[in-house]
């Protein structure tokens, strides 16, 4: 019997695209080989807007909508990294903590 590998992932434009079911909102994330998702902050951030927001409709229009505190970028397109993702985060604790 041979052992046969599979052929190592490449980096070279290739698209994949995933479905992941975040409890009744299907989420499509497009990866390319050269860009990574953290999708551990993704569901953080997006869960702790829920949580201080009180709604998934809610927290999905603020995530949409663009805020000084990050430049007039909504936080939705700063979740692909690591220092979008915590800028986001604390300015959820802001408004968490009424400073905002």
């Amino acid at each position: 019997m041979k052992n046969i590998k599979a052929p190592a992932p490449t980096a070279v434009d290739e698209t994949r695209s995933h479905g992941l079911d975040a409890g009744g909102a299907k989420v499509h994330i497009a990866t390319t080989g050269a860009h990574t998702v953290d999708l551990d902050g993704i569901v953080t951030v997006t869960a702790r807007a829920m949580e201080i927001f009180g709604s998934r409709e809610k927290a999905i229009r603020w995530l949409r909508t663009p805020l000084p505190p990050l430049s007039d970028r909504t936080p939705l397109s700063m979740l692909n990294t690591a220092d979008g993702i915590e800028r986001i985060e604390e300015v959820l604790g802001r408004i968490e903590q009424g400073v905002w």
